[in-house]
């Protein structure tokens, strides 16, 4: 269980109140939890990344030399079932999966990701292709 607050003696009432009831153990400041790193900057501000997260997901999906661009997807790509078919629907379905738990820090990348959702049951592949920069990629049938 996670918790924080602005008022630090209420947080530690709440602690100490659930601690007579639960076994509780203080783990300290939290830095990384659950694929989201958290910074400090000043006080009562909290920065949630997932630098490492997205690192390792590309990575998983051979796309670490990838273009970054400013705009993943064209809101008027229209994505269909027709083309080549995805020989790992596991994997698409793992990244798809991953990028959405990426869209928590990244709400720019939600559109591109969840176009992308829907299609993976058919044909994985054509939607693969129009979500990422460079299409011709070791391991991924295009």
């Amino acid at each position: 269980m996670l918790m924080t607050g602005t008022n630090k003696t209420e947080v530690d009432g709440l602690i100490q109140q659930l601690n007579k009831v639960f076994t509780l153990k203080d783990l300290g400041e939290m830095n990384f939890f659950l694929g989201i790193e958290v910074k400090r900057p000043k006080a009562g501000t909290l920065v949630l990344k997932q630098s490492k997260y997205v690192k390792d997901l590309l990575k998983r999906a051979e796309m670490l030399e990838a273009r970054p661009v400013t705009t993943p997807m064209a809101s008027t790509l229209k994505l269909d079932t027709i083309g080549t078919t995805f020989d790992k629907p596991f994997l698409y379905r793992s990244i798809v999966g991953r990028l959405q738990y990426a869209t928590i820090t990244r709400p720019d990348i939600a559109f591109s990701v969840n176009k992308s959702v829907p299609i993976y049951a058919c044909s994985p592949g054509t939607a693969l292709e129009g979500s990422k920069e460079n299409p011709s990629l070791p391991g991924w049938d295009n």
